[in-house]
């Protein structure tokens, strides 16, 4: 993210939009790039207008009366256009896009103005928050980037801080071993920043030693734990826990059995290491009773992984585009918390306006299955998807063709 920003800035482009839930997070990115290339850093809200928040030169301006984004956007068009050598560095629009639907005429000029000018006067414009709308004017003026959750190597970042934090407070922490760690981490991917530092403190605090000397271990479960929770909170997502009996859960299905416990072994650091690819998932089809969603409680034993389950149904929204949104949403908090399986229950009527002319739904159904069709396609993380379903003949043929499932 910090390359592409830097890039970005280097090839003089006007702006960017960072779509994240993790501002803070955002903002120290956008920081440490400001430090690190010398530039002025001011960010905007509809609370304080614009503050100045970095120095690296003797631009400045006067910031009074820049509440309302028009009256904002103008006063950096001036000062821009009056600073002469000194470069004004970087404008973060913080939760612009809720200003932008509704932007009135004058203010809508002002804005692409500001970004036509930008390159050629040393600005570079963030758009920060957690959706990307602005007018079709200036769009194409705009970067679109999706600001991704902490990766491996960031959730052992805050592991580590959180352990220097705890030997500075006193408190003893017994050292977890490769495999430890890499099961603490792999139970926190998928939470931003916060989440994982409250979860971290969280297993502190509930591995807390009757014995003042002794040492306290951190728990994955509870940080797994406190993940459910977080996934749970968004209403699209929730976590399985898994059948504890493991595969002997399952009665016959011998065929199924067989192919699950062969597309375990591609899960093993010896497969990734020879570079086998990941098991992309299976399409269960059969009346109901005959073990399908079975199948799904007890696979995430059998890989021992995460299972989540996502209803379609409580994807679709009121609004124009967010049903769409929240499906790509989905997705990609999935590819987050990786290696999982993300189970797809029936599914069949969840995509039941998929098949028709689109009159029912305005096409809504069509571009989610294609939204999902894209990324099965081409998603390169650990996601094994199982999807069950009564009736074949409601399917859409595209949903099966081979490559899509093993």
């Amino acid at each position: 993210m910090k390359t592409t920003l830097i890039n970005y800035i280097k090839a003089a482009c006007p702006s960017a939009a960072f779509r994240t839930v993790e501002e803070p997070r955002a903002m120290q990115v956008v920081l440490a790039i400001a430090k690190e290339r010398e530039k002025n850093v001011f960010t905007w809200n509809a609370r304080q207008g614009i503050v100045q928040v970095n120095t690296a030169n003797g631009f400045s301006f006067d910031t009074e009366d820049t509440l309302p984004p028009g009256d904002a956007c103008e006063k950096m068009l001036d000062a821009i256009q009056e600073s002469g050598e000194e470069e004004p560095g970087i404008l973060v629009l913080l939760d612009f896009h809720k200003f932008a639907r509704d932007l009135d005429p004058n203010t809508e000029r002002v804005v692409k103005d500001l970004l036509v000018a930008a390159p050629s006067n040393g600005l570079f414009v963030i758009f920060l928050g957690l959706e990307f709308r602005i007018p079709a004017s200036f769009e194409r003026y705009v970067k679109v980037v999706d600001f991704k959750l902490p990766d491996r190597d960031e959730l052992n970042s805050i592991l580590d801080k959180n352990e220097r934090d705890c030997a500075e407070a006193g408190i003893k922490l017994k050292p977890l071993a490769n495999g430890q760690r890499e099961e603490v981490i792999r139970a926190a991917s998928g939470l931003t920043q916060p989440e994982a530092e409250n979860a971290f403190a969280l297993a502190v605090i509930e591995a807390e030693a009757t014995d003042a000397k002794a040492e306290r271990v951190i728990n994955a479960r509870t940080v797994y734990r406190e993940k459910a929770n977080a996934v749970k909170r968004s209403g699209h997502l929730e976590i399985i826990e898994p059948d504890p009996r493991g595969i002997k859960a399952m009665g016959g299905l011998d065929n199924i059995k067989l192919h699950l416990m062969q597309r375990k072994l591609a899960y093993t650091q010896k497969a990734k290491a020879y570079g086998l690819p990941s098991p992309r998932g299976i399409l269960l089809i059969g009346v109901p009773g005959t073990g399908k969603s079975l199948t799904a409680w007890v696979i995430g034993a059998i890989f021992n992984v995460p299972v989540l389950r996502l209803d379609l149904g409580c994807l679709f929204a009121g609004i124009v585009g967010e049903s769409e949104q929240r499906t790509r949403d989905v997705l990609a908090l999935a590819d987050a918390i990786s290696p999982c399986v993300l189970w797809i229950d029936e599914i069949e009527k969840g995509l039941a306006g998929s098949s028709g002319s689109g009159n029912l739904d305005s096409g809504v159904g069509k571009r989610m299955l294609g939204t999902i069709l894209t990324w099965q396609q081409q998603h390169s993380n650990d996601v094994y998807v199982l999807a069950t379903a009564n009736q074949v003949e409601q399917l859409p043929p595209e949903l099966l063709r081979k490559g899509r499932s093993t």
